[in-house]
């Protein structure tokens, strides 16, 4: 049987399938309050191109530790 977890503890991928981000949320603090609220402003198109490529990273950086 595979080993599930690698040597630092990860869980590794058995169905070859690369991991993908499907969602994120960017959430704000005011310095009046700590209660975090989800943002529903629009994000600037060079501000969001730049945020999907860091995920891109994110996707590759996760997927490389499970050898995909």
């Amino acid at each position: 049987m595979e080993e599930l977890i690698n040597h630092k503890g990860e869980r590794q991928r058995t169905d070859g399938i690369p991991r993908r981000i499907v969602s994120t949320r960017i959430l704000l603090q005011w310095n009046d309050t700590p209660k975090e609220e989800i943002s529903l402003h629009e994000m600037p198109h060079e501000v969001a191109e730049s945020f999907d490529r860091w995920l891109s990273m994110i996707e590759d950086e996760e997927n490389k530790k499970v050898g995909l």
